[in-house]
């Protein structure tokens, strides 16, 4: 709670004409998702993973680079996840195949959004953002027959890769 408290003061302060408007409503949007994890009891590594987000996005704005974030590497775990995510649903395993498309939204392509908007690329950012964390997981949830998620899939691998050639 501290932790959320604190950063919202501390976004509070920052001139968004500095950093970008979007920049700073990722970080609010981040820390409305540590609090609901954390008025949820999630689990511990859940908490975490949101809150390196948090911090990642602050290390963005004042310009720290962060040894541990492989913008390829990245990309290829949400290709690797999306691949994971069609074969269990192949298998008729929901459940799973749901998870795999969290987590490439979640601990994958949110550290992605930053550099994107860096670049100049708030559009294609929010656009694939839309497709993996509400679209996507919608499809599944809702039970879409197998091709219509597999073609989803398939659109935002294509704007994966329009987005490597941009960061890479």
């Amino acid at each position: 709670m501290a932790f959320v408290v604190r950063s919202e003061q501390i976004l509070d302060t920052i001139d968004t004409a500095d950093v970008g408007s979007d920049t700073v409503l990722i970080m609010y949007d981040v820390l409305t998702e540590v609090q609901a994890a954390y008025d949820k009891t999630e689990d511990p590594s859940e908490v975490e993973s949101l809150t390196n987000r948090v911090i990642g996005s602050i290390n963005g704005v004042l310009g720290i680079e962060s040894e541990d974030v492989n913008l390829q590497a990245l990309i290829d775990n949400i290709r690797s996840l999306l691949a994971d995510t069609s074969a269990e649903l192949a298998a008729g395993n929901t459940d799973l195949a749901l998870s795999y498309a969290v987590k490439a939204y979640l601990d994958n392509y949110e550290f992605l959004e930053l550099p994107l908007l860096n670049a100049g690329e708030g559009d294609l950012m929010r656009e694939v953002e839309v497709m993996l964390r509400t679209d996507l997981q919608n499809l599944i949830r809702d039970g879409d027959p197998l091709a219509s998620i597999n073609a989803h899939i398939d659109d935002i691998l294509d704007k994966l890769d329009t987005i490597e050639n941009i960061l890479n």
